[in-house]
């Protein structure tokens, strides 16, 4: 993102504080999605000025966000043994389109994929490794995630 804004890469800046607005929105981080939404309009009405005052305050919340979710995940990927087969073969199939999704960048299966994800109820362990990809994710370090993912399949 600090990229974009140095290179003045709207488009891209656009499509990575989309991404950055989803993700906190499905991780209940409100105010976090809301803003980076301020800042995602402005991106459509070509406010650089909007953007270049707002966007390091977005990215030092971002972060310290990021730091106080990295200190609750796990550091090894496994799956509970008690998984249902009906929620193993959903986690399966969502977890193999959200890879897809995430080599392809395609934002909208990922969020399409991440916010079915995050709608089921799972146990402990298989949602701090969700939470874990969500993180990935929000970071934009979707190799990460997909080393997580790979762990999972």
């Amino acid at each position: 993102i600090r990229q974009c804004t140095l290179r003045g890469d709207w488009k891209l800046y656009g499509t990575y504080i989309h991404a950055v607005r989803g993700v906190t929105a499905i991780i209940g981080a409100r105010a976090m999605s809301e803003k980076a939404r301020e800042l995602e309009l402005a991106c459509v009405n070509e406010d650089a000025e909007f953007i270049l005052d707002n966007t390091e305050d977005v990215l030092e919340e971002l972060e310290t966000l990021l730091g106080n979710i990295q200190g609750a995940l796990p550091t090894e990927a496994r799956l509970d043994v008690g998984l249902s087969d009906e929620d193993r073969d959903f986690l399966t199939q969502r977890l193999s389109g959200l890879k897809r999704a995430l080599e392809e960048l395609d934002s909208t299966a990922i969020t399409d994929a991440t916010r079915a994800l995050e709608a089921r109820t799972w146990d402990d362990n298989t949602l701090k490794l969700l939470e874990e990809i969500s993180n990935y994710i929000l970071m934009f370090d979707y190799e990460d995630a997909i080393k997580v993912i790979e762990k999972i399949l």
